[in-house]
């Protein structure tokens, strides 16, 4: 589902993929609106099924298929800017891939703090869902939807709802699911990555798979600090990280380092 939150801008759009259950809060999407500008045109992407209405992606194949679809249905042609929230990172990839492959133009591919490791490569496999697995599952999708849609002016869903709701969550479970079985093809676009201190080592060393799957031009900008304060501590400088990266404006300096031709800066904070 494409949301519109800064339409007209004049720049190629930028489309943000959802990160593990579907959501991407208002407080993330107004702070890089207001980063990015009013010239750069800005979507977000929630997943198929957030509504309680349509029935969810079981795939994040299934994912990518429908977010090209879309994405083309309002940008026909390139240059293409995706981006990735968290776990969103790994759908990102796939359709900067099949957009690539399909002859279009791709820019830069931005993941923001994606998981350490692929989930379908040795990461957090959730194929396998007891009822107890599942309700744990639940109740953290469920704070997450009440915490997320609480502050949207325009929510996917009514909150009070308690038929929709339940239906949202439970598209905002298949949606960690799908990605838990995901294995990213190799990408050899430009991407560049802005993560947490707490994940950058599994980015940066050579045996793990993301070595393997990001095999184009890479930047890396380092925040301090986690996964939860790179969203919040640090979405200042994150927000600002965004719009230098999409502008094509170098942010590799002065505190940088070149390893293996892969541009690495760490921000203080």
């Amino acid at each position: 589902m494409l949301f519109p939150i800064t339409p007209a801008g004049t720049k190629p759009p930028f489309f943000l993929v959802h990160g593990l259950y579907g959501l991407i809060s208002k407080r993330n999407t107004a702070a890089m609106a207001r980063a990015l500008g009013t010239d750069r045109t800005f979507y977000a992407i929630f997943a198929r099924g957030t509504d309680g209405i349509r029935p969810p992606i079981e795939s994040v194949e299934e994912m990518a298929a429908e977010y090209v679809k879309e994405i083309r249905s309002v940008q026909p042609s390139g240059p293409y800017y995706i981006g990735g929230q968290c776990a969103g990172g790994l759908a990102a990839i796939e359709i900067a891939r099949r957009l690539s492959e399909s002859g279009q133009q791709v820019g830069v591919t931005l993941l923001v703090d994606p998981p350490p490791l692929p989930f379908g490569d040795g990461g957090n496999q959730l194929i396998d869902i007891r009822p107890q697995v599942f309700q744990q599952m639940y109740d953290n999708a469920q704070k997450v939807f009440r915490r997320k849609v609480a502050s949207m002016d325009n929510a996917p869903f009514d909150m009070n709802d308690p038929k929709r709701m339940h239906a949202a969550v439970v598209a905002g479970i298949k949606s960690a699911i799908a990605f838990s079985r995901f294995r990213p093809a190799p990408y050899s676009g430009a991407t560049a990555m802005i993560v947490s201190t707490a994940r950058a080592p599994a980015y940066l060393q050579p045996e793990l798979p993301w070595q393997r799957i990001l095999t184009g031009p890479r930047q890396m900008h380092i925040l301090p600090g986690d996964h939860t304060e790179i969203f919040n501590a640090q979405l200042g400088e994150l927000c600002r990280l965004m719009r230098l990266i999409l502008d094509g404006v170098s942010v590799a300096e002065p505190n940088a380092a070149d390893a293996g031709g892969e541009k690495i800066a760490f921000a203080s904070g």
